[in-house]
C-alpha cells in the first residue's frame, strides 16, 4: 500500500472540479519542522528539529448546507504550496568527536483535499480541512567532524508525500489566520562519500495568516433577473 500511494496521490491531483462555488486563499506560515537523524558509521541516532517556512495558494468549492442549527459549507479542495526547511543538528560520536550537519530544502507540492466549514456569524466562518500532497524538489546538504573531515555542500532532491490537517478563522471572506500540521515520514539518504547518513523529515507544524482572494462561480450564469453574487 504504501509503495500505491504516490500513484494514487497522483491521480487525486488529476481529478476534476467540482461545480460549486470556488474561493481562493493565499498565506504565509512558519513553524518547526521534526525529525530523525541515524548515521550507522559513527553510530549517530538522535531527534531533530528545524525551522520550516510556507507559501500556500489554496482554493475549495462549496455547496451550503443552510438547514442545520449552524450554517455549514463542505466540499473539495485544491491547493500549491511551496516549503523552505532548515535542519542544522549538532551530534557527538563515541570518541566526543562534534558532528555539525546544515540541511536545506526547497520543495514545492500539490494537495487535493477535503473541507468543512462552518459559518458561525454571517461574517465568521470555521473551516477545517484534510488534504494529501505531492512534492518534489531540491536538497543541500554538507557536514563537518571536527578535527577531522569538512564534506563540502552536495545537491539532491526529494520526492515529498503525505497528509496535511488545517484549522482557520475566517473573517468576511477577508482575512484570517490558523494553524496547520503536515505528516510527511520522508527518510532522505545524505551521501558522504562513502558514508551514508538518514535524514527522516516526519512533521511539520505551522501557524499562518493570509487573505481571501476572488474565485469564480461556473454554476452560475447571471441574467436580467438573477445576479451571480
Amino acid at each position: 500500500m504504501t509503495r500505491l500511494l504516490p500513484v494514487i496521490l497522483i491521480l487525486l491531483l488529476l481529478t476534476g472540479e467540482a461545480l460549486a462555488r470556488n474561493k481562493g486563499l493565499v498565506w504565509i506560515g512558519l513553524g518547526e519542522a521534526e525529525g530523525k537523524y541515524e548515521e550507522d558509521e559513527y553510530s549517530l541516532s538522535g531527534e531533530v528539529r528545524g525551522s520550516t517556512y510556507e507559501y500556500q495558494e489554496f482554493r475549495y468549492f462549496e455547496q451550503k448546507n443552510q438547514r442545520s442549527v449552524i450554517p455549514y459549507s463542505t466540499g473539495v479542495t485544491k491547493g500549491f504550496f511551496v516549503h523552505y526547511t532548515l535542519f542544522d543538528p549538532n551530534f557527538e560520536d563515541e570518541q566526543d568527536r562534534k558532528h555539525s550537519l546544515s540541511f536545506t530544502e526547497i520543495i514545492p507540492h500539490w494537495s487535493r483535499g477535503y473541507q468543512h466549514t462552518l459559518h458561525l456569524t454571517k461574517k465568521l466562518d470555521w473551516l477545517n480541512s484534510a488534504e494529501l500532497f505531492l512534492g518534489i524538489g531540491f536538497i543541500a546538504f554538507e557536514k563537518e567532524i571536527e578535527n577531522l573531515h569538512k564534506f563540502e555542500y552536495k545537491w539532491g532532491y526529494d520526492l515529498s508525500y503525505g497528509y496535511a490537517m488545517n484549522s482557520m478563522f475566517k473573517y468576511d471572506d477577508n482575512w484570517f489566520f490558523g494553524w496547520r500540521s503536515l505528516v510527511k515520514n520522508n527518510r532522505i539518504t545524505l551521501e558522504y562519500n562513502e558514508n551514508q547518513g538518514y535524514l527522516t523529515h516526519r512533521r511539520d507544524i505551522l501557524f499562518f495568516i493570509g487573505t481571501t482572494f476572488k474565485g469564480s462561480s461556473p454554476s452560475c450564469v447571471s441574467t436580467q433577473y438573477v445576479k451571480c453574487s
